[in-house]
């Protein structure tokens, strides 16, 4: 369901929105729309990402640690 929303910009803004828009070739509304689902897509973590999160939790991980690593894997 689509909905109505009335917001105000600053004049120079609406400007390079709608130039960005029709590089784009989209129109005002979709580019707004695409920028806020991106932002919104930003905030969510990938499954990936969810079973890492916390995996080092309470483990002390130093620099030098990490620099060794990369050092054997790639050296």
């Amino acid at each position: 369901m689509r909905t109505l929303l009335k917001i105000e910009l600053e004049e120079e803004l609406l400007e390079k929105l709608k130039r960005v828009s029709a590089e784009k070739r989209c129109s005002v509304e979709q580019l707004i729309e695409y920028i806020l689902e991106d932002i919104y897509k930003k905030d969510e973590l990938t499954p990936k990402v969810k079973r890492l999160k916390g995996i080092l939790k309470g483990k002390e991980v130093k620099d030098r640690d990490y620099k060794n690593y990369l050092e054997e894997k790639y050296c």
